[in-house]
């Protein structure tokens, strides 16, 4: 099951993302978001709203569609979103072959500083825990 969120600046209390997940984690996650949703997002704190709950993925991508055409996009002058596409278009059930999974556990080992294989100091989990809550 799928739901469809938004997210909410607090300063101007106006919709600026909206999104689709089925984790319990992603509405708050501040990973993988684009430039404009960074830049909003380092000016302002921001709250999320869970739009629609318990719904198949592909009734999610449509109500995406919908609630970002509502809003319109801020990179092509229709509106107030940080969204880069009409929505609708999320990987929901992609898989991983096992040969690009052994291609990125390699390529992981070799980045500096990267987590694989390391312990993590609780200060490390407690940054980490806060990203994904978006509470500092």
């Amino acid at each position: 099951m799928a739901y469809v969120y938004r997210h909410i600046r607090c300063d101007k209390n106006i919709p600026f993302y909206i999104g689709i997940g089925t984790s319990k984690y992603r509405h708050s996650d501040k990973n993988n978001r684009n430039e404009i949703w960074n830049n909003i997002v380092s000016k302002t704190k921001w709250i999320v709203e869970i739009l629609i709950e318990d719904i198949s993925w592909e009734d999610a991508c449509k109500k995406e569609i919908e609630f970002i055409k509502l809003y319109g996009r801020i990179n092509n002058n229709t509106g107030i979103l940080s969204n880069m596409t009409n929505g609708g278009d999320g990987a929901f059930g992609m898989k991983h072959t096992k040969e690009a999974l052994i291609k990125i556990s390699k390529s992981s080992k070799n980045r500096p500083g990267f987590w694989k294989g390391k312990k993590m100091s609780e200060e490390s989990k407690q940054k980490m825990s806060e990203t994904k809550t978006g509470k500092p």
